[in-house]
């Protein structure tokens, strides 16, 4: 499952050749499909990082980041 969360991190996927399964809602959407064991990567613009990272913490999920820079 891939997601979105932010324009840029939609626009940047859609010019990778995939479209999100998730957009609205991504980041509750990500945390409840890796409870049900779905793996998921979420692609997620710089303003809305810190928050997420906290929400993962919060409900103790793994993850490992992907810092994607465009040129």
């Amino acid at each position: 499952m891939v997601a979105a969360v932010g324009l840029e991190a939609y626009i940047a996927l859609v010019a990778a050749g995939r479209k999100p399964d998730m957009f609205f809602g991504a980041r509750e959407g990500v945390i409840e499909a890796a409870f049900h064991g779905i793996e998921c990567a979420i692609v997620v613009v710089d303003e809305e990082f810190t928050d997420f990272l906290k929400r993962l913490e919060n409900v103790h999920l793994a993850y490992v980041i992907h810092d994607l820079i465009a040129p």
